[in-house]
């Protein structure tokens, strides 16, 4: 009888650890994809500013 209530709560902790270790890659998964969406948003607003500033430079230049 003890034993099978060892083997329960050893399953049951292995469980939780098993859930708590699932949720924490989900929320790993979660924030690497907000980063990553982060960077590629900032990755388009670099890349319009340098063209915008390509374009004034180029315009400076025409009218001098």
């Amino acid at each position: 009888m003890i034993f099978i209530i060892i083997i329960s709560n050893a399953y049951e902790f292995i469980y939780e650890a098993l859930e708590f270790k699932k949720a924490n890659e989900n929320k790993a998964r979660e924030n690497l994809s907000a980063l990553i969406k982060w960077s590629e948003n900032e990755g388009k607003e670099e890349l319009e500013y340098a063209k915008n500033l390509s374009k004034e430079t180029y315009n400076q230049e025409k009218v001098t």
